[in-house]
């Protein structure tokens, strides 16, 4: 208080000219007296020079920029200082109060934007009621050098808040191309918040979109053409890959699901890809009708590999048995005579390790002349069957388990337990 009246007093002696020196006066890092005040929070010394300076000449101050391209608004907004934010944008005329916001420093942020990135809601909310629908929304689509908007940086980093403060203050129309906006890597914010989880804030995101609208939004690909299931597959993220697909009808459901990406890989072949988790592929399994699961599971990427053989070559025994379970043994087959670019069959991929788990997995529930087919089939770049390539790698156990099989062609029993 005392530091105020003596700021007061001070002022009061300046003529009005010296006074706007004093207030646009630059330090070497280009800041301004408004911009070290915001920056300290310091409201009411700030709320002092406001009132002592000409509203015509205000809006001119406020908009000085120091080297970071940072005004005074965005050294209050990053610093969470709603007090000081909210004296500055009720002191500027509406007309400059949208412009004021518009501002983007040198890394592209504009003052909700820097708010945005700390999570903090209240002063993100502040700025936005300030101005007219219209103007928040256009505010929201300001993008910084890497093309993200303030849904991009909630979605990304959890802001729930956040994401449901924009949803309620613009109209579902607005909020929907909000949430379809592409960074310069292609992403989302439905990428953005796949590729961490937090399932709080994509039900936020989710939650006034028809299944149509979420459809077209989950065929949306980055710069990898991988769509926001991909992501949530890769990172094992089952929570937002439960809500995203319990949104919608099974036949969107299964259209989700087959999209791939730029490798040919669906969610399928992520979820049980190098990482694997078994509960988001038991999760998606479920999710699909028998005919349309076998037609996911043979899917090709651009190595030719189904799901299958992913799990296999990253020796993912639960999910083996997941997908097993939900198989027809006459299906199974199918899936496993299924070969690569190389003409490896998933028994093959086991052949290429000493791991021979897999095959309890895969071959327990097939019949004797099915196995033997399978053990017959020779791949393109050694001609080598799973038996032979087993035996070139000197891999004991897979061989102990082959030939088990091979040894019962005389007595043909109808299955056989695999030790």
């Amino acid at each position: 208080m005392k530091d105020l009246k003596r700021f007061k007093l001070i002022l009061s002696f300046l003529p009005t000219s010296e006074r706007l020196e004093v207030m646009t006066h630059q330090e070497d890092g280009g800041d301004t007296l408004t911009i070290l005040l915001a920056l300290a929070g310091s409201v009411e010394i700030l709320e002092c020079i406001i009132q002592s300076v000409p509203a015509s000449t205000l809006s001119n101050i406020l908009i000085i920029e120091n080297k970071d391209g940072n005004t005074a608004l965005h050294e209050a907004a990053r610093n969470g200082h709603v007090k000081t934010v909210k004296c500055i944008v009720d002191s500027v005329p509406e007309t400059d109060r949208f412009r004021l916001l518009c501002i983007q420093n040198k890394y592209g942020n504009t003052a909700i934007n820097c708010a945005a990135y700390k999570g903090d809601v209240e002063t993100v909310e502040c700025m936005l009621v300030s101005v007219s629908a219209s103007d928040a929304y256009k505010l929201l689509t300001i993008a910084d050098v890497n093309g993200n908007t303030v849904v991009n940086h909630a979605a990304y980093y959890g802001y729930a808040n956040i994401v449901r403060c924009i949803a309620s203050l613009v109209p579902s129309k607005n909020f929907y191309k909000l949430l379809t906006m592409q960074n310069k890597g292609g992403n989302t914010a439905l990428h953005s918040v796949a590729t961490r989880g937090h399932p709080e804030t994509v039900n936020h995101m989710l939650k006034s979109l028809s299944p149509a609208g979420l459809y077209k939004l989950l065929l949306i690909q980055n710069g990898n053409g991988d769509t926001a299931l991909h992501e949530a597959a890769r990172y094992g993220h089952t929570s937002a890959i439960r809500i995203m697909l319990g949104c919608l009808p099974n036949v969107l459901v299964y259209k989700s699901l087959l999209m791939p990406n730029k490798s040919g890989n669906t969610a399928l072949h992520e979820a049980a890809g190098k990482k694997g988790c078994a509960e988001m592929v038991r999760y998606i399994v479920d999710s699909l009708h028998t005919v349309d699961l076998l037609r996911l599971l043979m899917k090709q990427n651009d190595f030719d590999e189904t799901a299958l053989h992913c799990a296999v070559n990253n020796s993912h025994r639960k999910i083996l048995e997941c997908i097993v379970s939900r198989v027809k043994a006459a299906d199974l087959y199918k899936l496993l005579a299924i070969q690569d670019k190389n003409g490896d069959t998933p028994l093959h991929c086991v052949a290429y390790s000493d791991y021979c788990d897999p095959l309890r997995s895969l071959l327990n529930s097939l019949s004797l002349q099915q196995r033997l087919q399978l053990l017959n089939i020779k791949n393109f770049r050694e001609g080598f069957t799973p038996v032979v390539l087993a035996k070139s790698r000197r891999n004991s156990k897979v061989i102990s388990c082959f030939e088990k099989i091979l040894e019962q062609r005389e007595t043909r029993p109808a299955k056989i337990k695999l030790c």
